[in-house]
């Protein structure tokens, strides 16, 4: 007798996976497919790019073992930075955007300085490094939007 191969599939394995097609499918048949065009699709990409960029980094924390909550926060005080020193310092954009890249490498030093010299575990400090983040950036922009940007900026 010949015996069947059969496969055994853990739903729990791609329950997000599925949820993510039966919503692309639920938002399809409720606009009449605008969300499956080419246009959108685009849109999406460009708007999400950071947040890929993001990921890859996170990707490389969580594999080690560890977790970094101030991402967003050093990111968002990453891009006040280079927008104040374009809009309302009229500095050149490549010279904003080193100050942005600065600005992330002061704050991966002071997080790897306290993780790896004085011990302290990583989620304390990038929930400090969050917190931070938070603070400067709703400060230094004082609670407004900047713009408008210029169009080598954007």
């Amino acid at each position: 007798m010949e015996k069947k191969k059969t496969v055994n599939l853990d739903m729990k394995q791609y329950g997000m996976v599925i949820a993510l097609i039966a919503i692309f499918t639920l938002f399809y048949i409720l606009s009449g497919g605008k969300n499956a065009s080419s246009t959108n699709i685009n849109n999406l990409v460009m708007q999400n790019g950071y947040v890929v960029i993001l990921a890859v980094g996170m990707l490389l924390c969580v594999l080690t073992g560890n977790i970094d909550l101030g991402v967003g926060s050093i990111v968002a005080l990453s891009g006040a930075t280079a927008a104040i020193l374009v809009v309302d310092m009229k500095v050149a954009v490549p010279i904003a955007f080193l100050a942005a890249l600065a600005v992330g490498m002061l704050s991966g030093l002071f997080v790897g300085f306290f993780v790896a010299y004085l011990d302290i575990p990583p989620f304390v400090v990038t929930l400090a490094t969050m917190l931070m983040g938070r603070g400067l950036t709703y400060t230094i922009l004082k609670a407004q939007t900047k713009g408008p940007l210029q169009p080598d900026y954007t």
